[in-house]
C-alpha cells in the first residue's frame, strides 16, 4: 500500500491557483488554493540576544 500525491496549479501574473489531491489507502482527499505574490519585500531587523 502507498501513497500517491498529484499537484495541478495555474499561474496567471502574480497569483498561483491550483489543487493538490491526496489517494492513500483508498482514501482520496483534495485542497484547493490561492497564492499571491506579496506586493512589498518583508524586511528583518536584526536583534541584538542578551541586550
Amino acid at each position: 500500500m502507498g501513497a500517491s500525491f498529484r499537484d495541478r496549479g495555474k499561474i496567471s501574473g502574480d497569483t498561483i491557483k491550483g489543487t493538490f489531491t491526496i489517494d492513500w489507502m483508498g482514501h482520496t482527499r483534495t485542497k484547493g488554493g490561492e497564492a499571491e505574490r506579496l506586493k512589498e519585500q518583508l524586511r528583518m531587523t536584526p536583534r541584538r540576544i542578551g541586550a
